[in-house]
């Protein structure tokens, strides 16, 4: 088993905790997408005072957003055909993200479809942060049922 130290918001409550996943996954995003309902997280922490000896199953369609605190390990060369662009997503809770979301165009020249067919519950983002607020991070998963829209710049930022 591997072990991530997460920061997650669920509601008007954040979390810091633990999330072991199995070393099969070959990255911790894959994880976090795979088809279970829910998410153990283990010595939770919050400003609410939870009891850092239990554990927190949370449902992932209600996480707002997470972000790992620590690198996991350093990532092996990206080889999908794409680009990122800049995204802002307007939430359910009345906040704006913006960061850049990676589009695949190696099946299609709809450059946006690989957003549209991605499976899973969240979207994946890179150096996103949460407008009117001083939290920047160098990745955040984004909970798609807390996402009211998703808007795309059409020209690419960086390519990869």
């Amino acid at each position: 088993m591997q072990e991530v130290k997460v920061r997650l918001k669920i509601g008007n409550t954040r979390y810091i905790g633990i999330i072991e996943y199995p070393g099969h996954y070959r990255r911790f995003s894959d994880f976090l997408n795979n088809g279970q309902d829910l998410l153990k997280v283990l010595k939770p922490e919050s400003i609410g005072g939870i009891n850092n000896h239990s554990i927190l199953l949370v449902n992932k369609e209600n996480i707002d957003y997470l972000h790992s605190v620590e690198e996991e390990y350093t990532k092996p060369p990206f080889s999908a055909k794409g680009g990122f662009f800049k995204a802002t997503l307007k939430m359910k809770k009345d906040e704006t993200i913006k960061g850049l979301i990676f589009c695949s165009y190696e099946e299609t020249d709809y450059l946006m479809e690989g957003v549209l067919k991605e499976t899973g519950y969240f979207i994946k983002l890179q150096n996103p942060i949460i407008i009117d607020t001083s939290e920047k991070y160098k990745f955040l998963a984004v909970g798609k049922s807390n996402i009211l829209t998703l808007e795309i710049d059409p020209s690419p930022k960086l390519n990869k």
